[in-house]
């Protein structure tokens, strides 16, 4: 099932491109690990990164910034039903 444009996650969009974590960080010349941080929403935005992404995956850096917004989000509604149980 597609997933609706506005839902998509940043690994969403790595995948789109045709992607795999390891092939995108290398590209991005950083580890997978960082990469991994990022597309959970563990790392800060950063426009010169979120640029680099939008070129490798082919988008527009909008849209990488609230596929980024998305992930911090889910992120942080995950946590808070942690914290809440």
């Amino acid at each position: 099932m597609p997933i609706p444009d506005d839902e998509l996650s940043l690994s969403d969009r790595r995948a789109h491109a045709g992607l795999t974590q390891s092939r995108a960080a290398e590209s991005l010349g950083i580890s997978a690990t960082l990469l991994g941080r990022i597309e959970k929403g563990k790392k800060e935005y950063d426009l010169s990164r979120a640029q680099q992404l939008a070129d490798l995956y082919g988008v527009d850096v909008d849209m990488i910034e609230r596929s980024w917004q998305r992930d911090r989000e889910r992120r942080k509604a995950i946590a808070t039903r942690f914290d809440d149980s």
